[in-house]
């Protein structure tokens, strides 16, 4: 969060005990105080507010992606923030204001987490991904970080797999291959660009 902080990634600035450690114990429990963000998190998001966050999903992959040398093929890894759900991304009006929970954390193909939040925002119940949503929230994160053809090519695998995982625990997981087809087919040219 510091070095997201420091490049200018909407997120809590971590603050430091008077030793200068990020965590301290309270009550037992290690704990980590940060700076307020404004803003509250939305429910309803329109293509605006889904292009701000696609932008500022591609500047946190951006801050923490791994400098590795890769073919072409290769599929870009590093830190993901690994929960933009809707409770954990803040707006003030259609921008992205703050964004919160960092504990999920980990590494992973970047495009792990465009596809999770593609599903997690611009997916529709019946598994399709609304084509508005989904081409503000592209077109945003490649302003900041472009996706490369490898990416492009295997993000209708990653859209289905995300789809299977956000289905998998609802009462339509009988409709799962289907809806999880559906999914596949939405990630049509117009929505890539």
């Amino acid at each position: 969060m510091e070095a997201l902080h420091r490049k200018g990634v909407p997120c809590p600035k971590p603050l430091r005990t008077v030793e200068g450690h990020a965590t301290c114990r309270a009550a037992g429990r290690l704990v980590a105080a940060v700076s307020f963000v404004p803003g509250s998190s939305s429910t309803i998001a329109g293509a605006a507010k889904c292009r701000n966050l696609g932008r500022v999903m591609a500047q946190i992959h951006t801050v923490l992606e791994r400098k590795v040398k890769r073919t072409s093929t290769d599929l870009p890894t590093g830190a993901v923030h690994g929960a933009l759900a809707q409770e954990n991304v803040f707006f003030l009006g259609d921008e992205v204001s703050g964004v919160i929970n960092f504990r999920l954390r980990h590494d992973d193909a970047l495009l792990s987490e465009v596809a999770d939040v593609l599903v997690g925002w611009a997916g529709e119940t019946n598994g399709e991904l609304n084509k508005e949503r989904a081409r503000a929230l592209l077109q945003g994160y490649e302003e900041v970080r472009g996706l490369s053809g490898a990416e492009k090519e295997a993000l209708p695998g990653f859209i289905m797999a995300s789809t299977s995982k956000r289905f998998a625990s609802q009462k339509e997981r009988t409709l799962l291959p289907e809806i999880a087809v559906v999914a596949y087919r939405s990630v049509t040219p117009d929505i890539l660009g």
